[in-house]
């Protein structure tokens, strides 16, 4: 029916579209493979839906809808859910870390980081802790100077939690060791302050009867090895001697009781060597032969891991000094 002198009323906009719109983007990211489809094609759907919405949007409104956008990504991180889930919303956080908003970026920045944080507390899961520390590094990268103090709690948090006497999930510790290789990565003016404690601290998980553990300590050695090589610091000599002499420690008998270290602690001496080789310059050159030898202790070990890690370094101590592995060849 038609009033009379009155024009067709246009249909409203349905209140629930925009919903709806939100959903359906959201629900994509739980798909299982979204994080690998986003990485190799490189969309970002949910991205450019917030970019439209802030452009056509009232201000109000548009604060609505990131109200409502935050509520969801929350209840999709809930520890209860599957992985898929909070998959699912550690990507969106990571697409939500490239928005501009006019004016409120230190909200958003902060609001994306306690949501990050608590799924890094609560992960039992090595991908999605590793998911949710890599996209803090890009939060981190994006915000600036303004998350100077999120990722100064956030080493702080994981220092703490690499020490098994203190922390003993193993999931946390596992975490800590994602979280302090991307903020090295991503914020090194930051970390810089914290490399005598994460130096005092990486020794715990370097010997950690997990292997997947070791290794992911030595990440985080090479990327606090890669930070203290760029910037100049007069602690630097310091700190490279206190990392060789934890390594000979964890490769040589116990001077007192003449035991043997576990083969978790060469194996962790082993791969951290591999690392004061490749970014310590010329610190390691005094002290090739006393790396050489016991390397070569272990060329024959009984474990698979031993036996791999000397093969590894082996490329490494020739590239450092090729004369003098020659020599030690030889001997």
């Amino acid at each position: 029916m038609m009033l009379s002198g009155v024009g067709p009323v246009p249909a409203a906009k349905p209140a629930f579209k925009a919903a709806d719109t939100l959903s359906r983007h959201l629900e994509e990211l739980c798909r299982p493979g979204a994080w690998d489809r986003r990485m190799k094609d490189g969309e970002k759907a949910l991205l450019e839906y917030i970019e439209t919405e802030a452009r056509d949007l009232s201000v109000e409104a548009f604060s609505r809808l990131m109200t409502d956008v935050y509520t969801r990504i929350g209840n999709m991180l809930h520890k209860g859910n599957d992985i898929s889930r909070r998959m699912g919303g550690v990507l969106a956080i990571d697409e939500l870390t490239d928005v501009k908003l006019s004016g409120d970026d230190a909200a958003k920045t902060s609001r994306l980081a306690g949501l990050l944080s608590r799924v890094l507390e609560d992960s039992e899961d090595t991908v999605l802790s590793e998911a949710a520390a890599h996209t803090l590094g890009h939060l981190v990268r994006s915000g600036g100077a303004m998350t100077s103090d999120i990722v100064e709690r956030e080493i702080r948090r994981a220092l703490s939690w690499c020490d098994p006497r203190l922390e003993p999930s193993e999931s946390r510790r596992l975490t800590a060791l994602f979280v302090l290789h991307e903020a090295a990565e991503a914020a090194p003016a930051v970390f810089n302050v914290h490399v005598k404690s994460f130096i005092d601290a990486v020794w715990f998980p370097l010997r950690d009867p997990k292997q997947h553990i070791r290794e992911a300590a030595n990440q985080a050695l090479k990327a606090c090895l890669c930070l203290v090589e760029k910037r100049e610091t007069r602690y630097r000599v310091q700190w490279y001697y206190k990392l060789f002499e934890q390594t000979m420690r964890g490769m040589k008998r116990d001077h007192r009781t003449g035991a043997m270290p576990s083969p978790e602690s060469i194996h962790g001496s082993l791969m951290a060597l591999a690392e004061l080789l490749q970014h310590t310059g010329e610190f390691m050159l005094a002290r090739y032969k006393e790396v050489v030898e016991n390397v070569f202790r272990y060329k024959d070990s009984k474990e698979k891991n031993i036996r791999r890690a000397v093969i590894n370094l082996l490329p490494r101590m020739a590239a450092f000094s090729p004369e003098r592995f020659a020599s030690a060849l030889t001997l």
